[in-house]
């Protein structure tokens, strides 16, 4: 909180820094509701349509259960040109569906399959012939969990396996060909939902896969029963 005010008054008209004071305040004075002012804040932004102001007021109204002034907030960053950051334009055209840029070959849901083939499929036993000789050349561990096998195999280039009583149950695709999160939303549209994990995002596009992004970098592909 310190460095952020130091911040705001040496550069009191910064977009980035007005942003983050807002959502400081927001988060961190619990004892008072700094709500109203952390909206006031960005509300003063969104007039200027700066795209993360738009994004993290839409996501206040959503906390508060404030829906309709919520969904105007996302149809208006859906709109607005093509050089917002993708990562606000995925969740806003997934909250404001109705929008032109949400195009039906970007909606979510439509991609239930895994963009990838593997050499062995989710649910097969590795104790037969042909699956034992599909991962033959694989490091392996095991471990017991309770009365659970677990056998964790891993490929030279660091793909990974895990098989529950011997029966796979999933799969982390380290080597795969989606070069790079712009690539993966123009290949599959945008993602059910996004799920911050420290500078990673998980991008689930359906129960059976999602991606691991870092950045522009698609780090893995997860592949699940």
């Amino acid at each position: 909180r310190a460095v952020i005010d130091k911040a705001h008054r040496r550069h009191p008209d910064s977009d980035i820094v007005t942003g983050l004071r807002a959502l400081i305040l927001y988060e961190h004075e619990k004892e008072v509701d700094m709500w109203p002012i952390a909206v006031k804040l960005l509300t003063a932004q969104t007039s200027r349509n700066i795209p993360s102001a738009i994004y993290n007021l839409a996501r206040l109204y959503e906390e508060r259960g404030r829906a309709q002034e919520a969904k105007r907030l996302w149809r208006k960053l859906a709109q607005l040109p093509e050089n917002i950051p993708d990562e606000y334009r995925l969740v806003a055209c997934d909250k404001a569906r109705a929008t032109e840029q949400c195009k039906a070959g970007h909606e979510p849901g439509k991609n239930e399959r895994p963009p990838l083939l593997l050499n062995v499929s989710i649910g097969d036993d590795i104790s037969t012939p042909a699956t034992a000789k599909a991962l033959d050349h694989w490091r392996r561990r095991y471990f017991e969990v309770d009365d659970m096998r677990l056998t964790l195999f891993t490929s030279a280039n660091g793909d990974r396996y895990l098989a529950i009583n011997d029966i796979i149950i999933t799969a982390t695709i380290m080597n795969h060909s989606i070069s790079s999160a712009k690539q993966l939303h123009e290949r599959f549209g945008s993602p059910r939902s996004i799920l911050a994990t420290g500078k990673q995002e998980v991008w689930a596009y359906a129960r059976s896969w999602a991606a691991v992004v870092d950045g522009d970098n698609v780090v893995a592909i997860w592949i699940g029963a």
